[in-house]
């Protein structure tokens, strides 16, 4: 054996300061790289020294006292929510939560599942040349597939079991809504393109292709005059031709056209020839709401403050909308008075309503949105088991499928 072999298998040893000889039990290890450790007879001396050193580093850290903790100053606390085991914070609740400790079983089967694979990996074959073991040893990707989409599956079944349970939009339970309109002269005015009656239009029928096809709408116009077009009922299509047809006319009745619109809703009386109401009948009055649409100020018929009292009696709530823009853009023009939005606000309030504004026809569209969500829809629980148990049957199809395909392979 030649003096360089010999050179090369005699460790050599170097000086190294006395703390990076010494490494305490609980000092981080670098991450980066990996070290190699290489122990003789003469290293297994310094064990003494070592721990020695280490004894008196413990010994000067009592006595200059515990090292004082980092500021806190700055930080945040820990949030902590303080929920009901029954809830999610999502409003998803469960009729039967204990179905879900089956979901601490999961973790498990992954366990295993990492298992068997460390325990398939320690078999070796043989092979001749390096191109057969480069076509065995080609893991695909999509190897883990099937395991993961039985995984998901089984914790959509086990979710399923527990009877969760969403707020979900069902048709509200509304006896009829009135639309009634305003089609006096001002309406014609083109601070709304292309016009506020054509924008009040399009927003109209939108609204009504938005309700439930269950819930009753009807149709009131006025201006100096009222008219009832359709009385309440589930054929949405046809006052949409309605509407197309409507026409404007001179001054503004605003009063006389919700005395009317509320007239046609089911159980309401007219109101007598002073102002006030015939006997009601005793039973309970069904749900009526009337979605009022103006862009000026009343200057006929019953005073609006009135026939908004007299709906409140017959428990009729009032939605109204004013339209027309409060600064009249360039290239545009109006006709009639201003907006009456005092009037407009009062009248909702007193029925316990809502007033909205729209100045744009974007805008009358997204208030006539919004309307239809409210008056048509609304949330109710419901319990959604069956659909979660028929998402889990597609992903164990899935997982069984993509296993088959697996083991034999297109096109073989």
């Amino acid at each position: 054996m030649s003096a360089t072999a010999v050179a090369a298998r005699t460790p050599t040893t170097t000086t190294m300061p006395a703390r990076m000889r010494c490494r305490r039990k609980d000092d981080a290890v670098p991450a980066s790289g990996r070290i190699l450790i290489f122990v003789t007879t003469r290293s297994l001396h310094t064990s003494n020294d070592c721990g020695d050193q280490l004894r008196s580093t413990r010994q000067r850290s009592s006595a200059t006292g515990p090292r004082p903790d980092p500021p806190t100053a700055g930080r945040r606390a820990p949030a902590f929510s303080h929920r009901t085991p029954h809830s999610t914070g999502m409003d998803l609740t469960f009729a039967w939560p204990a179905f879900l400790w089956a979901l601490l079983s999961l973790p498990l089967l992954a366990a295993g599942y990492a298992r068997l694979l460390r325990r398939a990996s320690r078999y070796a074959v043989i092979f001749s040349t390096t191109t057969a073991l480069i076509a065995a040893h080609r893991p695909s990707r999509l190897r883990h597939l099937p395991p993961m989409l039985l995984a998901i599956s089984l914790a959509l079944l086990m979710v399923s079991a527990a009877r969760p349970v969403l707020p979900l939009p069902v048709p509200a339970n509304r006896s009829a809504i009135m639309l009634a309109l305003d089609v006096s002269g001002s309406m014609r005015s083109t601070d709304i393109a292309p016009s506020r009656l054509e924008a009040a239009k399009s927003s109209a029928k939108a609204f009504l292709r938005s309700l439930p096809a269950s819930v009753r709408a009807g149709l009131v116009v006025f201006a100096g005059y009222t008219v009832l077009l359709a009385p309440p009922g589930t054929e949405h299509a046809r006052i949409e031709a309605l509407i197309d047809g409507v026409s404007t006319a001179r001054r503004t009745a605003i009063g006389d056209g919700l005395i009317e619109a509320v007239a046609a809703l089911p159980g309401r009386v007219r109101p007598n020839a002073d102002g006030t109401l015939p006997a009601l009948p005793a039973t309970p009055l069904p749900p009526g709401m009337v979605v009022l649409l103006s862009d000026g100020r009343s200057n006929a018929g019953i005073d609006p403050l009135l026939a908004a009292d007299l709906a409140a009696q017959q428990q009729v709530t009032v939605y109204t909308v004013g339209v027309g823009a409060r600064v009249t853009p360039d290239n545009t023009w109006t006709i009639g008075g201003t907006l009456d939005e005092e009037t407009l606000q009062a009248m909702a309030s007193r029925t316990g309503g809502t007033y909205y504004h729209a100045s744009s026809a974007q805008g009358l569209h997204d208030v006539y949105r919004k309307l239809a969500r409210s008056l048509g829809w609304e949330r109710r629980p419901t319990e959604v088991s069956a659909a979660v148990a028929g998402l889990a049957a597609l992903l164990l199809a899935a997982a069984l499928a993509a296993s088959w395909l697996r083991v034999h392979p297109l096109g073989t």
